[in-house]
């Protein structure tokens, strides 16, 4: 998983990943092999390949959470009456 669309068509020609993935407002970029559609994905052989991916928003968020020194799980906050959330240990639920 990739932030930008150079960085995810570099790794395939250095030898990382055979395959790029993804959207960029919904669209596959130019070069990609394959866009985020799982009809699309559905259909592919991917058996033994190695894909590199980058989307608008999933791998945003997971590029970013892998600088984070602490993280939190969405879920957590999308209960219907969460209590503040908090990374502060004392504070937590």
């Amino acid at each position: 998983m990739v932030r930008d669309v150079e960085e995810a068509l570099r790794l395939p020609a250095a030898g990382v990943g055979e395959l790029c993935m993804g959207e960029v407002g919904g669209k596959a970029p130019a070069g990609f092999d394959l866009g985020n559609s799982p009809f699309e994905v559905s259909k592919a052989d991917l058996k033994g390949r190695t894909i590199v991916q980058r989307t608008s928003a999933g791998t945003q968020g997971i590029v970013a959470a892998m600088q984070a020194t602490a993280s939190m799980p969405d879920r957590y906050l999308q209960q219907k009456r969460p209590r503040a959330p908090s990374l502060d240990k004392r504070l937590q639920m």
